[in-house]
Parts: C-alpha cells; sequence; structure tokens
C-alpha cells in the first residue's frame, strides 16, 4: 500500500474521531432526542434553564460562605432532578413507540405478515436430511484404487 493511502486513512481516522457536537454536553443531549411533545418540553427546559451557570455558581460558593453553597447546590438540585424526570418521560415515551413498531417490519411497510402456524407433526419439505453426507471412518483406510 503507497504512503499516501496510509497517511489519508490515518487522517479520516483522526477527523471522525474529533467530530463533536457544537455547542456542548446540553446540546448535544437536545439533539439525542425526537420532535415529541415531551422531547419539546426537554429543549425548553434546557433553552430557560442554564445549568452550565449553576455548576460554575457551586464551584465558586465552594470555597466562601456555606450558606451561599447552599444556596447554589439546591438550586443545582432541583434542576437536575427535573431534568432527570423529563430524560425518564422521554424514555418511557420511546419503548413505548418502540413497542408499538415491533409488530411490524420496517423494511415491508404494513404489508408484512406473521407467518402461518404450521403443524409442528407435519413432514417438512424442505428437512435437513442427518446422513446426507457420509464421513470417512480414519480407523479404516480407503480401498485401493485400480490402475
Amino acid at each position: 500500500m503507497n504512503k499516501t493511502k496510509i497517511k489519508n486513512r490515518r487522517k479520516s481516522k483522526t477527523r471522525n474521531r474529533t467530530k463533536k457536537f457544537k455547542g456542548g454536553f446540553l446540546a448535544s443531549l437536545s439533539s439525542m432526542f425526537g420532535s415529541s411533545k415531551v422531547s419539546e418540553n426537554f429543549k425548553e427546559f434546557l433553552k430557560n434553564k442554564n445549568i452550565s451557570d449553576d455548576i460554575q455558581k457551586v464551584y465558586d460558593a465552594k470555597n466562601k460562605e456555606e450558606s451561599t453553597f447552599n444556596t447554589a447546590l439546591s438550586t443545582l438540585k432541583g434542576k437536575m432532578t427535573k431534568l432527570t424526570e423529563l430524560i425518564r418521560e422521554i424514555e418511557n415515551e420511546q419503548t413505548a413507540e418502540y413497542n408499538n413498531k415491533s409488530t411490524k417490519n420496517p423494511l415491508l411497510g404494513n404489508s408484512y405478515k406473521e407467518p402461518a402456524k404450521t403443524n409442528p407433526n407435519a413432514a417438512q419439505p424442505n428437512a435437513v436430511q442427518m446422513n446426507a453426507r457420509q464421513i470417512p471412518n480414519p480407523a479404516k483406510p480407503n480401498p485401493p484404487t485400480k490402475i
């Protein structure tokens, strides 16, 4: 393989690895979910409540008075519990959607039909024959070939 091909392959691997969401962690969270009502509530929550600022306030208040630290921590905890509730709602909604779609084959659309139930005792037309190919016995030598 040429050296240039190897270099190009290495470049493409690193380029693919460094792709990240623009807008940080919260934007990546909001982009993961679809366009349902629950996910709209989630996106609205992320727009209105800037959690990263609250985290910074907790870090800033860590070395200051205990009361400011406790208030910053309690507001952050409240927002995080709300966030986990919204994530749980989205997960429940997605599992419900998955359960509804699981009966249909997405490749065939609505034309998918369940296979007919067959009688297990009936003769199968393409049943595998167990002794279709004979395996040579290593204990017996091959018969001599005629010249």
